[in-house]
């Protein structure tokens, strides 16, 4: 401690300051007592003292040098002389942080309004933090009354500086640095990120999100989404963040947009093993789906592996199908796995995945799978099929010598990789197999021809309908119709005279299915010979009976002969196409009908029982064929039992009857509707009314009852015209 320092402000004091000066010069003395001095920033009573020189105090105040300048500026503070005032207020803007921060620190003002501002303004816009600091620190202790700010108001500069020093415990400045997380300068942005990571808000942000307020939840992910965006994740990096479905949705929102965490792979299987099928659930596992199969970083891959070797039914389709590239190697010995499963579900899926592995990757092991036979016949022919997706020419007579092991269903599935290989590699192997005399073989290979629409081997294919072999001439037969090869059509034609059953049904099948008008007229003249061989049309009337075209229809129908010996085999053909579209096809033929073919008509649409009469009034609601229809219902009985039907005790029969009757509206429909208009119930007198009514307008039916033989018809045809006429409707003469 200085001799100056010892110093009290009393006479003796003064008196010691008197003597230590001598007869030096002032300011010179000053000068060299404080440049070996430790400053001092108690309220020490010498720096009273020295005010007795506050005229060479302020000249040492605006010293060049920086602790001279702040040893004057500590004994100016207790100085109340307007010159000396002016001079400390000058030195807020001094260009030593140590003195702006002695002056934020220490310096009163009767002027609170300007003192604040002062604060306020080097709060803001300073450019050392540690006087930015002392600023804020100054304006919460002695002005916190006062303190409010306006981010709007704000530049981009002072923003950030505001940003350094909110204080994590204010919900004030928490609103701030919320509404600065809206500007579109990444700095400030940044800055409030960093702040709200430090007071925890955006842990809160997350913990807390919920899917009953859509508005809110939108809210807290755009403004997490705001903070990821400036690598500010910390709070994705905590289990306790991630523990209600609203907050996985909004992490699994996050990360849809790229963002990465420590946590994704954890996050991912959360997601995946929420319980039920709810909306939102579903919606949550998809999209969890789609973003662990967009990223290609190891740690995905390595989820994706587990992910695969846990078998989740409800994520493995989905998983499978959209397989990156990128992981073949470390996910492939789980889909060699589920390969040699035999019970594996998703065939198609897992055959999308071995194409996205390298083929040098998984060849050799398909061929021995292939060749393997202890392994089941399904998990070869599964191999067989991912084998040729790889479109190797080495693969291709390998994989034509195997077709045994794939079904019909099977065989569709290759034949779409069929038609991706080198057609002329191809059609050289296929040759070299067509010189071998393996007639199973040679059945496989022209069902893939078929199948894959290759047309280079049609002469061997017409060949096959003169094999030896049934089922040779059975795939001849199907695959020329597959490839529309109608020039073959009268070599086909013959196999209806097959010596097998089961030729000569195929052919009738094949002629049908083939949905060509020439094969219609074949079909129609071949049935329309008398002297065609029975058998042969009982073929070709069981393939119809089995088919769904609607054109087969009317050329059966016309093949019903008094007399004749199919008669019934025809209607059993036709009996159970009851459709709409069936029987609207047969009516145009019912009207220009003789009666023998009338009559069976009619047989038939009895057989067809209810349905059959639903579609025929169906038509008569909507005014089709209905002279027709009525003579169909009349011959078959529904016209009577529906009349019967009408005078039942129970509400519900009457009433469907009153509604036939009323669409069929003939005579003897409105002679029952005359009583029906008398129900006890008003909906079935309602419905009877508008019946006769419609029908006065149309055909008179109601004057033709007015002179009816029995009396009480006549009444009731009385009554109605009285109603009829109550509304205001003549009754015709």
């Amino acid at each position: 401690m200085s001799r100056l320092q010892k110093l009290k402000n009393n006479p003796r004091g003064r008196d010691l300051l008197n003597a230590f000066k001598s007869s030096e010069d002032r300011l010179k003395w000053i000068v060299r007592e404080f440049s070996g001095m430790k400053y001092d920033d108690t309220d020490a009573p010498w720096k009273k003292l020295l005010l007795n020189y506050e005229q060479d105090i302020r000249i040492l105040s605006m010293h060049r040098d920086d602790a001279l300048r702040r040893q004057g500026c500590s004994v100016l503070l207790y100085s109340l002389n307007e010159d000396s005032r002016r001079q400390l207020w000058d030195m807020f803007s001094d260009s030593c942080a140590a003195i702006r921060i002695l002056m934020l620190e220490r310096f009163q003002s009767a002027d609170r309004h300007r003192l604040y501002n002062t604060l306020f303004r080097i709060y803001l816009n300073d450019p050392v933090r540690t006087v930015r600091t002392a600023a804020y620190r100054r304006i919460k202790k002695d002005f916190s009354d006062l303190y409010s700010i306006n981010p709007d108001a704000l530049n981009f500069e002072e923003k950030v500086h505001c940003l350094e020093l909110l204080n994590t415990r204010s919900s004030h400045d928490h609103n701030i640095a919320l509404e600065m997380m809206k500007d579109s300068r990444k700095a400030v942005v940044l800055s409030a990120a960093l702040y709200l990571e430090k007071a925890g808000s955006l842990d809160k942000l997350l913990r807390k999100s919920t899917l009953r307020d859509r508005e809110d939840l939108e809210r807290r992910i755009r403004l997490l989404q705001k903070a990821a965006d400036h690598q500010v994740l910390s709070f994705l990096e905590k289990k306790e963040n991630l523990q209600k479905r609203g907050a996985l949705f909004t992490a699994l929102s996050l990360y849809e947009s790229g963002c990465t965490s420590p946590l994704f792979s954890w996050t991912m299987e959360q997601i995946f093993s929420l319980p039920g099928n709810s909306p939102v659930n579903i919606e949550m596992r998809e999209r969890a789906l789609q973003t662990v199969c967009s990223r290609k970083d190891p740690e995905t891959l390595f989820l994706i592996r587990d992910l695969l070797k846990d078998g989740r039914s409800s994520i493995l389709p989905y998983l499978l199908e959209h397989l990156p590239v990128e992981g073949g190697l470390i996910y492939y010995p789980e889909l060699k796995n589920h390969l040699q499963n035999k019970d594996f579900p998703f065939t198609n899926s897992l055959i999308k995945a071995f194409s996205t592995l390298p083929p040098a990757l998984c060849l050799s092991e398909l061929n021995q799978i292939v060749r393997s036979d202890a392994l089941d016949m399904a998990v070869r022919g599964r191999a067989l099929i991912i084998l040729s997706r790889f479109c190797e020419d080495s693969c291709i007579l390998f994989i034509l010598e195997n077709l045994h092991l794939l079904n019909t269903k099977e065989m569709k599935i290759l034949s779409e990789s069929v038609r991706q290989w080198n057609r002329e590699s191809l059609n050289a192997e296929i040759s070299i197999l067509f010189a071998q005399y393996d007639a199973s073989l040679h059945q496989r290979v022209i069902a893939l021809l078929a199948a894959s629409g290759n047309r280079d081997f049609i002469d061997e294919i017409e060949e096959k309908l003169l094999s030896p072999q049934a089922a040779s001439r059975t795939a001849a037969l199907k695959a020329l119709m597959e490839l529309n090869h109608t020039a073959s059509l009268m070599k086909m034609k013959g196999l209806l005279y097959d010596p097998e059953p089961s030729v000569r049904a195929v052919c009738a099948s094949v002629l049908i299915d083939w949905d060509k008008e020439d094969c219609f007229q074949e079909i129609e003249s071949t049935l329309q010979n008398t002297e065609e061989l029975e058998e042969i049309h009982k073929v070709i009337l069981d393939a119809v009976k089995q088919s769904s075209n609607v054109r087969l229809i009317p050329i059966t129908a016309r093949l019903y002969r008094e007399g004749g010996m199919l008669n019934d085999y025809i209607t059993e053909t036709l009996k159970d196409k009851s459709s709409f579209e069936d029987i609207r096809v047969l009516l145009p033929l019912y009207e220009k009908a003789g009666a023998f073919s009338r009559t069976c008509l009619q047989n038939l649409i009895r057989l067809m029982k209810e349905k059959g009469e639903s579609v025929l009034l169906s038509m008569l609601s909507q005014d089709m064929f209905s002279h027709a229809v009525r003579d169909i219902l009349k011959a078959t009985g529904f016209t009577d039992r529906m009349i019967a039907q009408s005078s039942s005790p129970l509400y519900r029969k009457r009433k469907s009857a009153v509604e036939a009757l009323c669409l069929i509206a003939t005579e003897e429909a409105c002679r029952a509707l005359l009583t029906s208009a008398r129900d006890i119930s008003s909906t079935i007198r309602a419905l009877s009314l508008q019946a006769l009514i419609r029908a006065e307008e149309k055909e008179g039916m109601i004057s033709r009852f007015s002179n009816h033989e029995n009396r009480k018809i006549r009444r009731l045809a009385a009554w109605a015209a009285s109603r009829k006429e109550k509304a205001g409707i003549p009754v015709k003469d």
